[in-house]
């Protein structure tokens, strides 16, 4: 929450996760996205004000507290399970193509556990 009200200005912010299954939350700008940092998104909360603004005026936080409740975090769920079952390859062992590098997130402040 405190990640998505607090985003300066428009863009996304964003659950990923690298290809050891760490997550992350990271933030961009206009049409930016994790893809090209080799990361897969899980969910993205979209804060630009089209978004919100007809119904919450400024109200950002509001916005993103009913946000919540419409996630389907099965939904996420079975995506990290698959990206991850894709990256280590069928067999359990190394994946059979090359996985993105995982790379620094662009944001390390929304890191979890930080």
């Amino acid at each position: 929450s405190a990640a998505c009200a607090s985003h300066f200005g428009s863009g996304w912010v964003w659950l990923v996760c690298d290809t050891l299954g760490e997550l992350y939350i990271v933030h961009s700008h206009d049409a930016g996205s994790p893809l090209r940092d080799g990361y897969l998104p899980l969910l993205t909360c979209d804060v630009w004000e089209h978004a919100y603004y007809v119904d919450r005026r400024q109200a950002r936080p509001d916005y993103v507290q009913a946000f919540w409740h419409l996630v389907n975090w099965e939904f996420v769920d079975l995506n990290a399970q698959a990206a991850l079952f894709s990256w280590k390859g069928v067999s359990g062992g190394p994946a059979q193509t090359k996985a993105p590098e995982a790379r620094a997130p662009p944001d390390v402040k929304g890191r979890p556990g930080q």
